[in-house]
């Protein structure tokens, strides 16, 4: 199933549950709220007939006239009809009333000249009300539990002398209360059918909206397998989908970026070899044509590009382990201080030979530790003093010196002219990147001595960069966290 018929399906199938679960449910507690709202109107209702009876219980001194005579109470009810609301007192049935043709001297008075006449059942309200002692013992009326009505107070005289009871009449007894719970029901399916029509329409425009930026996606995603690494997603929206879009063109250019370079290191690796294979194979086929004799400028000059050749593919070969054993380098405490001076003292007559000043600014004895291989760090200065000794003109100088910042060791080490162009200096770690002819491969190097550098300090994680000396040539920054805890 597509995500836009999910998304659909999904709104629509929470509109339904929502719906269905108030048709069910409020309408029960609309209902039930609403009887007890009606029982409360109702009981407002018997106001005038609670006054009624207490003025019935001071003239009698009691409820045994009730008892006595019970069809006082029915006369009682059908003269308090009046004041009491349609939904207590439905109208009287058309049969003959007792006190029709029968004068009476008193309004709970029985009729003169004759019996007292047979309790008549009314339907509305006679059958629902109660009339109970202080002591809850029913006096008159319908035989209901007083736990299971809603009671008023009868108050004489300050005294509570007895209780109105009223049995609340149930759903299927009460029109006005089905006719409310119909009219809800009615009410909440019409809300009901409207509101999964509008979530339907907002769950199919949702749909498309997210739809398209992941149509898009996909659509870069397989341009990407297809190597199109210059595809690129209009992230517009600053959404999550926004932002995913956001790191698919950062991925995107990445790679885009790796197979560039890619390209680059396979036209750079085969271009540092084609010269010294074709300076080769001039030689020799001079020889074989007779052209040159074999002698010892000959044999030393083929032997000259071999050893470039070896160190070609030697660099090569230490870039290539270093990279793939990253992450398994020893990462052990080194005094870095003491690993430098060692390579400073190994170098030290080859820049005497070279008439090239050295300037060691580090302070002897001191004891600065960071976590990495002590083999890996040796190389890395090695790499750097080289680059030195090759490119540096004699007379010149070479500057060591340090600096601890924030829990970081910078170590400085600069050379005197010539200087390399500013706008080489964010390629000088490049494989086989050479910034102008001074520093060319006549002079020996391989190209990648510093690109080696670069990938063993990031590997233990530190920083390399490249700036201008003062001095007049290149200063190489090497930034290493401090180790705190050995």
């Amino acid at each position: 199933m597509k995500l836009v018929h999910k998304l659909f399906t999904a709104s629509v199938l929470t509109s339904m549950v929502i719906v269905v679960t108030l048709v069910v449910v409020m309408p029960y507690l609309a209902s039930r709220h609403f009887a007890d709202y009606l029982t409360k109107v109702q009981m407002e209702q018997l106001s005038n007939l609670v006054g009624m009876l207490e003025n019935e219980y001071e003239n009698h001194h009691g409820w045994s006239h009730f008892e006595k005579k019970p069809y006082l109470w029915e006369q009682m009810l059908d003269q308090s009809k009046t004041s009491l609301g349609p939904g207590l007192w439905p109208p009287i049935p058309p049969n003959k009333d007792p006190l029709e043709d029968k004068g009476t001297l008193h309004p709970l008075s029985p009729p003169l000249f004759s019996p007292p006449p047979p309790p008549r059942p009314y339907p509305g309200i006679l059958h629902r009300l109660s009339l109970f002692d202080d002591q809850k013992r029913l006096v008159a009326g319908a035989a209901f539990p007083p736990d299971k009505l809603d009671l008023r107070e009868i108050v004489s005289n300050g005294q509570k002398v007895g209780w109105l009871g009223f049995n609340r009449p149930s759903l299927s007894e009460d029109p006005l209360r089905i006719h409310f719970v119909y009219q809800q029901i009615k009410i909440l399916v019409l809300i009901g059918l409207a509101t999964m029509i509008l979530a339907a329409l907002m769950a199919f425009v949702l749909s498309r909206h997210l739809l398209k930026p992941i149509q898009q996606l996909s659509q870069g995603a397989h341009a990407l397998a297809s190597r199109r690494f210059e595809t690129r997603i209009d992230a517009r929206s600053s959404d999550e989908l926004g932002e995913l879009a956001s790191d698919f063109n950062k991925m995107a250019n990445t790679l885009e970026r790796y197979e560039y370079m890619r390209r680059q290191w396979i036209s750079d690796v085969s271009h540092e070899l084609r010269t010294p294979l074709a300076v080769l194979r001039g030689e020799v086929e001079a020889v074989l044509d007779g052209v040159r004799d074999i002698r010892r400028e000959t044999l030393e000059s083929l032997h000259t590009e071999i050893m470039l050749l070896t160190k070609i593919v030697n660099d090569l070969h230490a870039l290539t382990i270093i990279e793939s054993e990253g992450l398994s380098m020893a990462r052990s405490p080194v005094n870095i201080m003491q690993t430098t001076a060692d390579i400073l003292g190994a170098y030290r007559a080859s820049f005497w030979e070279q008439n090239i000043e050295l300037i060691n600014e580090l302070p002897e004895s001191a004891v600065i530790t960071v976590r990495g291989d002590a083999d890996r760090l040796s190389q890395v200065f090695s790499n750097i003093f080289e680059n030195t000794l090759r490119y540096t003109d004699s007379p010149g100088k070479v500057r060591i010196r340090h600096n601890v910042k924030n829990g970081d060791l910078s170590l400085f080490i600069e050379d005197s002219a010539p200087g390399v162009a500013e706008s080489a200096l964010p390629f000088i770690f490049d494989r086989l990147y050479r910034a102008d002819s001074s520093r060319s491969r006549t002079k020996g190097g391989s190209g990648l001595g510093l690109a080696i550098c670069k990938a063993i300090i990031e590997t233990i994680g530190g920083h390399i960069t490249a700036n201008r000396s003062s001095l007049g040539g290149l200063q190489i920054e090497i930034t290493l966290p401090i180790c705190k805890n050995i």
